[in-house]
Protein backbone atom coordinates (compact mmCIF):
# COMPACT_ATOMS: atom_id res chain seq x y z
CA UNK A 1 0.00 0.00 0.00
CA UNK A 2 0.54 3.64 -0.15
CA UNK A 3 2.46 5.26 2.58
CA UNK A 4 0.15 7.41 4.62
CA UNK A 5 0.91 11.13 4.14
CA UNK A 6 0.86 12.96 6.51
CA UNK A 7 -0.82 16.59 5.93
CA UNK A 8 1.54 19.62 7.59
CA UNK A 9 0.02 21.70 10.42
CA UNK A 10 -0.93 24.81 9.02
CA UNK A 11 0.05 27.51 12.29
CA UNK A 12 -2.58 30.22 12.01
CA UNK A 13 -0.78 34.01 12.38
CA UNK A 14 -1.18 35.68 15.64
CA UNK A 15 -3.81 38.16 16.25
CA UNK A 16 -2.41 41.55 16.74
CA UNK A 17 -4.48 44.04 19.01
CA UNK A 18 -4.66 47.18 17.60
CA UNK A 19 -3.20 49.82 20.21
CA UNK A 20 -5.37 51.84 22.31
CA UNK A 21 -6.14 55.46 21.16
CA UNK A 22 -6.53 57.89 24.35
CA UNK A 23 -8.15 60.91 23.05
CA UNK A 24 -6.36 64.22 24.50
CA UNK A 25 -7.42 65.98 27.46
CA UNK A 26 -10.04 68.25 27.31
CA UNK A 27 -8.65 71.77 27.95
CA UNK A 28 -11.48 74.27 29.65
CA UNK A 29 -10.95 77.89 28.87
CA UNK A 30 -10.44 80.43 31.91
CA UNK A 31 -13.32 82.04 33.58
CA UNK A 32 -12.91 85.85 32.99
CA UNK A 33 -14.30 88.25 35.28
CA UNK A 34 -15.64 91.34 34.01
CA UNK A 35 -14.28 94.69 35.52
CA UNK A 36 -16.32 96.23 37.70
CA UNK A 37 -18.82 98.85 36.85
CA UNK A 38 -17.63 102.41 38.41
CA UNK A 39 -20.80 105.03 38.61
CA UNK A 40 -19.34 108.35 37.79
CA UNK A 41 -20.22 111.04 40.54
CA UNK A 42 -22.71 112.96 40.25
CA UNK A 43 -22.51 116.30 38.60
CA UNK A 44 -23.98 119.29 40.52
CA UNK A 45 -26.03 120.97 38.72
CA UNK A 46 -25.29 124.62 37.47
CA UNK A 47 -28.82 125.67 39.15
CA UNK A 48 -28.79 125.38 42.79
CA UNK A 49 -32.14 124.20 44.74
CA UNK A 50 -33.44 126.57 47.30
CA UNK A 51 -32.35 126.04 50.41
CA UNK A 52 -35.44 125.52 52.52
CA UNK A 53 -36.32 127.70 56.11
CA UNK A 54 -36.93 125.69 58.46
CA UNK A 55 -37.95 127.56 62.27
CA UNK A 56 -35.88 126.84 65.06
CA UNK A 57 -37.13 125.58 67.82
CA UNK A 58 -37.24 128.41 71.00
CA UNK A 59 -34.74 127.33 73.82
CA UNK A 60 -35.97 128.16 77.20
CA UNK A 61 -33.42 130.20 79.17
CA UNK A 62 -30.41 128.64 81.57
CA UNK A 63 -31.70 128.43 85.46
CA UNK A 64 -29.57 127.49 88.34
CA UNK A 65 -25.79 126.68 88.32
CA UNK A 66 -24.05 125.76 84.87
CA UNK A 67 -22.88 121.58 84.16
CA UNK A 68 -19.21 122.26 86.15
CA UNK A 69 -15.91 121.41 83.50
CA UNK A 70 -15.90 117.77 83.00
CA UNK A 71 -19.60 117.04 82.65
CA UNK A 72 -20.55 116.61 86.03
CA UNK A 73 -23.75 117.53 86.86
CA UNK A 74 -24.25 120.10 89.20
CA UNK A 75 -24.85 119.97 92.54
CA UNK A 76 -28.88 120.44 93.52
CA UNK A 77 -30.09 123.55 95.18
CA UNK A 78 -31.17 123.57 98.63
CA UNK A 79 -34.02 125.97 99.60
CA UNK A 80 -34.41 127.08 103.08
CA UNK A 81 -37.83 127.60 103.94
CA UNK A 82 -37.77 127.18 107.37
CA UNK A 83 -37.42 129.43 110.04
CA UNK A 84 -35.42 128.80 113.08
CA UNK A 85 -36.68 127.97 116.27
CA UNK A 86 -36.64 128.16 119.93
CA UNK A 87 -35.94 124.93 121.85
CA UNK A 88 -36.19 127.35 124.88
CA UNK A 89 -37.83 130.56 126.11
CA UNK A 90 -39.22 131.57 129.25
CA UNK A 91 -42.30 133.95 129.07
CA UNK A 92 -40.93 135.35 132.62
CA UNK A 93 -37.72 135.57 134.14
CA UNK A 94 -36.57 136.91 137.32
CA UNK A 95 -33.70 138.16 138.06
CA UNK A 96 -31.52 139.90 141.25
CA UNK A 97 -29.30 143.13 140.00
CA UNK A 98 -26.46 141.87 138.20
CA UNK A 99 -27.13 138.43 137.66
CA UNK A 100 -26.83 137.93 133.85
CA UNK A 101 -29.86 136.91 131.53
CA UNK A 102 -29.94 133.23 130.06
CA UNK A 103 -29.67 133.34 126.45
CA UNK A 104 -32.23 131.50 124.84
CA UNK A 105 -31.51 128.27 122.60
CA UNK A 106 -32.55 128.00 118.89
CA UNK A 107 -31.69 125.59 116.19
CA UNK A 108 -31.88 125.96 112.61
CA UNK A 109 -32.34 122.80 110.24
CA UNK A 110 -29.34 123.85 107.40
CA UNK A 111 -27.37 127.02 108.38
CA UNK A 112 -26.12 128.22 111.77
CA UNK A 113 -27.81 130.72 114.03
CA UNK A 114 -27.08 133.95 114.69
CA UNK A 115 -29.40 135.66 118.26
CA UNK A 116 -29.67 139.29 118.89
CA UNK A 117 -30.99 140.91 122.23
CA UNK A 118 -33.30 143.87 122.32
CA UNK A 119 -32.48 145.94 124.50
CA UNK A 120 -29.11 144.80 124.52
CA UNK A 121 -28.12 146.97 126.94
CA UNK A 122 -28.28 145.94 131.28
CA UNK A 123 -31.42 145.72 132.23
CA UNK A 124 -32.54 148.09 134.68
CA UNK A 125 -34.71 147.30 137.93
CA UNK A 126 -38.10 146.24 137.47
CA UNK A 127 -39.96 144.85 134.67
CA UNK A 128 -38.80 144.90 130.90
CA UNK A 129 -39.87 143.03 127.55
CA UNK A 130 -37.00 141.62 126.11
CA UNK A 131 -37.13 140.46 122.96
CA UNK A 132 -34.60 138.17 121.48
CA UNK A 133 -34.11 137.14 117.52
CA UNK A 134 -32.69 134.01 115.76
CA UNK A 135 -31.55 134.46 112.36
CA UNK A 136 -30.37 131.72 109.42
CA UNK A 137 -27.93 132.68 106.90
CA UNK A 138 -31.32 132.57 104.50
CA UNK A 139 -32.34 135.70 106.45
CA UNK A 140 -35.66 133.87 107.94
CA UNK A 141 -36.34 134.74 111.65
CA UNK A 142 -38.18 133.88 114.63
CA UNK A 143 -38.76 135.96 118.20
CA UNK A 144 -38.84 134.62 121.29
CA UNK A 145 -40.32 137.39 123.82
CA UNK A 146 -39.72 137.26 127.31
CA UNK A 147 -41.20 139.57 130.49
CA UNK A 148 -38.15 139.95 132.53
CA UNK A 149 -38.05 141.40 136.07
CA UNK A 150 -34.68 142.63 137.81
CA UNK A 151 -35.10 142.77 141.28
CA UNK A 152 -32.80 144.95 143.43
CA UNK A 153 -29.35 143.93 144.23
CA UNK A 154 -29.30 141.99 148.00
CA UNK A 155 -26.09 141.65 150.16
CA UNK A 156 -24.81 137.94 148.99
CA UNK A 157 -23.59 136.38 152.02
CA UNK A 158 -22.75 132.68 152.14
CA UNK A 159 -22.48 131.23 155.62
CA UNK A 160 -20.47 127.82 156.39
CA UNK A 161 -22.55 125.97 159.24
CA UNK A 162 -20.63 122.64 158.57
CA UNK A 163 -17.33 121.78 156.97
CA UNK A 164 -15.66 118.13 157.62
CA UNK A 165 -14.18 115.44 155.73
CA UNK A 166 -13.71 111.81 156.88
CA UNK A 167 -10.53 110.61 154.98
CA UNK A 168 -10.70 107.41 152.99
CA UNK A 169 -7.01 107.25 151.33
CA UNK A 170 -4.14 109.47 150.68
CA UNK A 171 -6.19 110.69 147.77
CA UNK A 172 -10.08 110.10 148.84
CA UNK A 173 -12.51 111.79 151.39
CA UNK A 174 -16.19 111.50 152.66
CA UNK A 175 -17.45 115.24 152.55
CA UNK A 176 -19.78 117.10 153.89
CA UNK A 177 -20.09 120.79 153.28
CA UNK A 178 -23.42 122.70 154.24
CA UNK A 179 -24.53 126.10 154.44
CA UNK A 180 -26.73 129.13 154.30
CA UNK A 181 -27.31 131.91 151.68
CA UNK A 182 -28.81 135.52 151.60
CA UNK A 183 -30.41 134.70 148.19
CA UNK A 184 -32.33 132.05 146.92
CA UNK A 185 -32.18 130.57 143.30
CA UNK A 186 -28.19 130.11 143.71
CA UNK A 187 -25.52 128.35 142.89
CA UNK A 188 -21.93 127.80 144.62
CA UNK A 189 -18.93 125.89 143.76
CA UNK A 190 -16.88 124.60 146.12
CA UNK A 191 -12.99 124.00 145.72
CA UNK A 192 -10.20 122.61 147.29
CA UNK A 193 -8.12 125.41 147.58
CA UNK A 194 -8.14 127.68 150.35
CA UNK A 195 -8.31 130.50 147.37
CA UNK A 196 -10.70 130.38 144.35
CA UNK A 197 -8.39 129.69 141.53
CA UNK A 198 -7.88 131.47 138.71
CA UNK A 199 -9.01 128.88 136.01
CA UNK A 200 -12.53 128.11 137.93
CA UNK A 201 -12.22 124.77 136.41
CA UNK A 202 -9.90 122.90 138.56
CA UNK A 203 -9.88 122.08 141.85
CA UNK A 204 -13.05 121.81 142.20
CA UNK A 205 -14.94 119.99 145.12
CA UNK A 206 -17.67 118.13 143.64
CA UNK A 207 -20.29 119.62 141.24
CA UNK A 208 -21.83 123.43 141.23
CA UNK A 209 -24.75 123.10 144.06
CA UNK A 210 -28.08 124.74 142.96
CA UNK A 211 -30.35 125.58 146.01
CA UNK A 212 -34.07 127.33 145.42
CA UNK A 213 -33.91 128.29 149.13
CA UNK A 214 -31.62 129.96 151.28
CA UNK A 215 -29.76 126.69 152.33
CA UNK A 216 -27.32 124.24 150.56
CA UNK A 217 -25.89 121.35 151.20
CA UNK A 218 -22.64 119.15 149.86
CA UNK A 219 -22.08 115.14 150.30
CA UNK A 220 -19.06 113.59 148.42
CA UNK A 221 -18.93 110.24 149.59
CA UNK A 222 -15.93 109.82 147.65
CA UNK A 223 -14.56 113.12 147.07
CA UNK A 224 -10.94 113.75 146.73
CA UNK A 225 -8.42 113.89 149.73
CA UNK A 226 -9.22 115.78 152.97
CA UNK A 227 -8.10 119.44 152.97
CA UNK A 228 -7.66 121.99 156.23
CA UNK A 229 -9.55 124.35 154.16
CA UNK A 230 -11.91 125.56 151.36
CA UNK A 231 -13.10 127.91 149.09
CA UNK A 232 -16.83 128.99 147.58
CA UNK A 233 -17.48 130.88 144.16
CA UNK A 234 -21.08 132.08 143.82
CA UNK A 235 -22.56 132.45 140.36
CA UNK A 236 -22.51 135.32 140.23
CA UNK A 237 -19.07 135.37 140.99
CA UNK A 238 -18.59 136.22 144.54
CA UNK A 239 -16.35 134.73 146.39
CA UNK A 240 -15.53 133.48 150.07
CA UNK A 241 -12.12 132.11 151.10
CA UNK A 242 -10.55 130.31 153.61
CA UNK A 243 -13.20 128.20 155.02
CA UNK A 244 -11.87 125.66 158.03
CA UNK A 245 -12.57 122.20 157.52
CA UNK A 246 -12.99 119.80 160.51
CA UNK A 247 -10.87 116.30 159.09
CA UNK A 248 -11.34 112.78 161.06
Amino acid sequence: PPPVVTPPVVVPPPVVTPPVVVPPPVVTPPVVVPPPVVTPPPVPSTNPQPTPVVNPTPVPPEVGPKPTPGGNPPPPVIVDLIPPKFTTCPLTVTLTQGQALPQPVAIDNLSPVAITRSPATSLPVGKTTVIWTASDQAGLSSKCIQRVQIKPEVLERITVTTAQCTKISEIQGRWLIQGSSTLKNNSIQLYTTATVPSDVNSNTLGKAVSFEKKTWRLLEKRGPACVPNISIRTASGKVFEGTSVKIK
